[in-house]
């Protein structure tokens, strides 16, 4: 699946270039491999992504255990993983990764959301480098349920605003 970038003819309206600049970049974050999950036409709901994540730990683990309630998803996305993922993929992956969930028999999936969520608005501030103009196109843009507030987001990236990581961030980025 190649993804593709759509820019609604709404978004470069009367929104200033620094906006537009945090939004495009919000959104390429989003389109990496591991995070395209988040988009919401992708896989919605934090438990339906923890049923993905278990139905793709399955291709090389084929005993990982799953919750009662995520029984029949992540059956689901254990038997279409094995049809689109190549053997020499499955092979490949069980032998550089170590084993899924030894650290954490429940991976904590919201919490790996959130931080995409609040790490792809990082990524908008350092291309927009205004923190008035994230804050605004934040606001124009709730994310949904289960997903970080507009409040939550503004909180982050002005904390992050002032701290010494994005500092060194835009000082290499010149």
């Amino acid at each position: 699946m190649t993804p593709i970038l759509c820019i609604r003819s709404g978004l470069l309206g009367a929104r200033p270039d620094t906006e537009i600049a945090f939004v495009v970049a919000r959104h390429l974050t989003l389109m990496r491999p591991d995070l395209f999950v988040l988009w919401p036409n992708v896989i919605p709901f934090v438990e339906e992504r923890k049923a993905a994540l278990i139905g793709a730990g399955r291709l090389v683990q084929p005993a990982l255990a799953a919750p009662a309630h995520l029984a029949e998803a992540t059956g689901q996305y254990a038997e279409l993983f094995k049809r689109v993922v190549s053997r020499d993929a499955a092979r490949t992956i069980q032998d550089q990764a170590p084993p899924l969930f030894l650290e954490s028999p429940d991976p904590d999936v919201a919490r790996w959301s959130t931080a995409a969520e609040l790490s792809a608005d990082r990524a908008g501030l350092l291309v927009c480098r205004n923190l008035a103009a994230a804050c605004r196109a934040i606001s124009a843009q709730a994310l949904g349920p289960g997903r970080p507030t507009t409040e939550e987001r503004i909180d982050n990236l002005v904390r992050w605003n002032v701290s010494d990581d994005y500092f060194a961030l835009t000082a290499l980025a010149g």
